[in-house]
């Protein structure tokens, strides 16, 4: 991997953002523990409603043990000649190929890189194909 200085970089931190449903569980169940006299059976359907809408939207912050395992997987890779299978199966989650020759890969830890590809076949073809033409998705299930 040419560009493993991009694994030093600092992830950028994105705010987790309340669903309209949840702020309004929220603002009823602070209504609610407001009163004097209130619908304990309602309380508790929100309260666990809640939970499941905050569980739902919750994401696992496993970049940096992520980002250490692909580190570790390539110190000692000094440059690749052959395709490593195991190697790519420890540090790539997928890999999308669109049509416009544009290839995106992410690895585990969520660092995507995209290049566009530039190919020519070995026939003096220029790669493409009369085929549909999609955008191709693999992960590493190889």
């Amino acid at each position: 991997m040419s560009k493993k200085y991009l694994l030093d970089e600092p992830k950028k931190r994105q705010p987790i953002l309340k669903s309209a449903e949840l702020q309004a569980a929220e603002s009823r169940i602070t209504e609610l523990e407001e009163q004097v006299q209130f619908s304990s059976k309602e309380l508790a359907h929100l309260i666990f409603k809640r939970a499941e809408m905050t569980y739902q939207a919750s994401k696992i912050d496993d970049y940096e043990p992520c980002t250490q395992k692909i580190k570790e997987c390539l110190q000692d890779i000094r440059e690749l000649t052959d395709f490593d299978e195991e190697l790519f199966k420890a540090i790539v989650k997928k890999i999308i190929i669109y049509h416009d020759g544009k290839v995106e890969t992410e690895f585990i830890n969520g660092l995507r890189i995209s290049e566009i590809l530039e190919y020519k076949r070995k026939d003096e073809g220029d790669g493409n194909t009369k085929k549909d033409g999609g955008d191709y998705t693999t992960a590493n299930e190889i």
